[in-house]
């Protein structure tokens, strides 16, 4: 289903949004930039 699809991506983006803001995740953030 492309509309759940959708909604797991925007989630995700919204994850690694909130991830950004914690230091302890950068190494892990930047890793897999």
């Amino acid at each position: 289903d492309v509309g759940l699809t959708q909604l797991y991506r925007m989630r995700d983006a919204q994850l690694w949004r909130h991830i950004e803001f914690h230091p302890e995740c950068n190494a892990i953030y930047a890793a897999l930039d």
